[in-house]
């Protein structure tokens, strides 16, 4: 380590370009990272997620698959809401 922590946060303000998690649902620059449907919010597939990381950060070194579970745990914590 060289002493930097990388920090992130997220960016609920109105026209917010980064992630958002709000009860309205996981959203990235105002792209639903979460399905919602009758049941409540649901993961998107990996390919979905992997082209919305691919627009927003370019070929950054994203990987969709390992958010995934993370995104699951959201959509849980969303639907106790």
């Amino acid at each position: 380590m060289d002493g930097w922590q990388r920090r992130y946060r997220l960016s609920n303000g109105p026209g917010g370009l980064g992630v958002t998690c709000t009860a309205e649902g996981l959203a990235l620059a105002g792209v639903p990272l979460l399905a919602k449907g009758a049941s409540g919010f649901q993961v998107r597939s990996a390919e979905e997620v992997a082209v919305l990381l691919e627009r927003a950060y370019g070929r950054a070194e994203l990987n969709a698959a390992v958010l995934l579970s993370g995104f699951g745990k959201i959509a849980i914590w969303l639907r106790l809401l």
